[in-house]
């Protein structure tokens, strides 16, 4: 039965009971969500039929002239005739009492529109564009080290060393990590104290005292084994450790990235290494090259990031 249908039979109950009260008990046998549409519909129907009415205000002559909208919307008739609209009313016939109907009209519609709704979320999940900084394993690498770089060149290496190091090695870090990885971050976190704690060096590559010198090495060599533990347990990611002069002492950079791919190439009988990286921290340092690599390096970086950068910037337009 159609919502105009169980409308016109709760109208005719009303006007055998000559009360707006009784058609609101025959919606009341509907389902929950279709008796809602059906008193709005029912609401305006009586608004349209009072202007019609201006002799004759009789709740059953008002209830039928309802009844004739609803049921015979283009009907040509003077609603305010009382003896026409008798007529009318009578050539429509009985009609049967609304059905007494469960909620599963409104538990089928709240259903789909929670599947609806799941489902967004879910294409939404499943087509959003995979970004390595969401990862527990990118909030480490990428944040972390990247506010313990930003502290140090501030001169906060203490308070730095103590809140990364919980961050690196914690739980949450032992888990996207591993034990191996979360242990290498760790001497390279104290290797980076050793190198931001070093003074009187204008250049920590031509430093002279010995100190410094061995703080350096041990900070490049932390690095190196970072990236072997990370290459040994197959976890995408690269952290990229270099040395610049800051104003009165050398300053530990730590550059972290996601591996997107790995390849080798042999030249002369040598191997070379070379890494596919996206930049994971948000640090304003920029190298102006596409890729690069060092002696102390153990593999030629590719930045896709510089490379993206260009294409959108230079070569495309």
């Amino acid at each position: 039965m159609t919502l105009r249908a169980d409308l016109a039979a709760a109208l005719a109950r009303g006007v055998e009971a000559e009360s707006v009260i009784a058609v609101n008990a025959g919606l009341r046998q509907l389902d929950p969500l279709r008796a809602l549409l059906a008193r709005r519909r029912l609401e305006r129907v009586l608004q349209r039929a009072d202007r019609h009415i201006f002799s004759h205000n009789e709740p059953a002559h008002r209830l039928r002239v309802a009844r004739l909208i609803v049921e015979t919307p283009k009907l040509d008739l003077d609603l305010d005739d009382h003896g026409a609209v008798l007529r009318a009313y009578a050539a429509l016939g009985a009609r049967p009492g609304p059905r007494q109907q469960g909620a599963w009209f409104t538990l089928g519609t709240v259903g789909a529109l929670a599947l609806l709704v799941l489902g967004g979320v879910f294409l939404r999940h499943a087509l959003r564009p995979f970004d390595p900084r969401q990862t527990d394993a990118g909030r480490v690498l990428g944040d972390a080290l990247g506010r313990f770089v930003t502290k140090t060149s501030y001169g906060q290496t203490g308070a730095a060393l103590g809140e990364t190091r919980d961050a690196v090695t914690g739980a949450l870090a032992q888990r996207a990590l591993g034990a191996d990885t979360t242990s290498a971050l760790g001497e390279l976190l104290d290797a980076s104290g050793w190198v931001a704690a070093a003074e009187g060096a204008t250049d920590a590559t031509e430093a002279t005292d010995a100190s410094s010198t061995q703080a350096s090495e041990r900070f490049y060599n932390g690095a190196n084994t970072l990236a072997s533990v990370l290459r040994k347990h197959h976890l995408p990611y690269f952290v990229d450790a270099d040395i610049i002069s800051g104003k009165d002492r050398p300053l530990p950079l730590l550059m972290s990235f996601y591996l997107e791919r790995e390849s080798e190439y042999e030249a002369s009988g040598v191997r070379v290494r070379a890494l596919d990286l996206w930049r994971l921290d948000t640090l304003g340092v920029r190298y102006g090259a596409l890729g690069y690599t060092r002696p102390r390096t153990p593999a030629a970086l590719v930045l896709l990031d510089q490379i993206e950068s260009d294409l959108v910037r230079s070569v495309l337009p």
